[in-house]
């Protein structure tokens, strides 16, 4: 998957049904960020790692493990997912996206557009679409300690999906 990065620039991303997530509310952490609580600062910028047994993932399963490191770029946030699965097998997602972009999602049969709504400084929705139906929707929250974040996404079609994911803030 081709995902677009600043004006003229993509970064190549590993294509996954749980990709969804991945896309979705990390570029939506990267809309609005001028509203977070602190100056210049996005509440989802640092180190997050996945707490496995807080999770659920049905049908699952879930990967072993996953961190996510967001950074603040003169072009907006820079996301790097690293995300191990049930097997053992390595999968590392990086994209970027500027806080005014529309992210179109390249690369993926599955979805093909990510429209974004930042509720709050802590909230963000995410619809993913293709072709103009919809895929399937995710939610992110933030504790106002800044501390946990859960990711929510669900999927209605053929097989219904319901993620929901709890991380801990690891690294500022």
């Amino acid at each position: 998957m081709r995902l677009p990065f600043g004006l003229h620039r993509t970064i190549d991303v590993v294509a996954s049904p749980l990709i969804a997530i991945v896309v979705a509310l990390s570029a939506a952490s990267m809309t609005g960020a001028s509203q977070s609580p602190a100056t210049n600062q996005d509440p989802v910028i640092g180190q997050w790692r996945l707490d496995v047994s807080k999770s659920k993932y049905t049908p699952g399963p879930g990967p072993k493990s996953e961190t996510r490191t967001y950074q603040l770029t003169g072009e907006g946030i820079k996301a790097v997912i690293v995300r191990t699965d049930q097997n053992g097998r390595v999968e590392t997602i990086e994209y970027g996206a500027d806080y005014d972009s529309v992210n179109h999602v390249i690369g993926t049969p599955d979805y093909d557009a990510v429209q974004l709504t930042r509720i709050s400084a802590y909230v963000s929705e995410a619809s993913l679409s293709h072709a103009g139906k919809q895929f399937g929707t995710a939610r992110r929250e933030i504790a106002k300690d800044g501390m946990t974040m859960v990711i929510t996404f669900q999927q209605d079609s053929q097989t219904r999906i319901h993620n929901v994911a709890h991380y801990v803030k690891v690294a500022p």
